[in-house]
């Protein structure tokens, strides 16, 4: 299993955006980070296929291609930055075996669980 395709199964697109302090309304639009003033929405995020098109600009991928463009870098380094961004422990310097990649998927998900019941507690806090 490549490594690329275990980070673009791992982390979704609207995860990125958020991380990014981009922020993605509930039918998955947002202001696209790559052409200039974007006064309405123009990119959308799929969470399916964890990728992204702009309507305006033209510009879509994966989330590599994302962090390739936003961070003006190379495929390795954006999977180096996602890799470490989310925590995802992947062992980039040997090929990935399905025990790395399910422990990876594992941690993702404690991750994802400790955010929502942070999210939850905070929530209870302001009610």
């Amino acid at each position: 299993m490549l490594i690329a395709d275990e980070v673009k199964r791992i982390v979704d697109m609207k995860s990125v955006c958020q991380h990014l302090g981009i922020e993605v309304t509930k039918s998955g639009f947002c202001s696209c980070p790559f052409h200039g003033q974007d006064k309405h929405p123009s990119m959308k995020v799929y969470p399916e296929s964890r990728g992204f098109c702009c309507f305006t600009c033209g510009e879509k991928g994966s989330v590599i291609d994302f962090v390739m463009k936003y961070n003006s870098c190379s495929f390795w380094n954006a999977v180096e930055w996602l890799n470490s961004a989310f925590h995802l422990g992947l062992p980039l310097d040997r090929p990935l075996n399905k025990n790395a990649a399910e422990a990876a998927r594992r941690a993702k998900e404690r991750k994802q669980t400790e955010r929502e019941q942070k999210q939850a507690i905070e929530r209870m806090e302001y009610d």
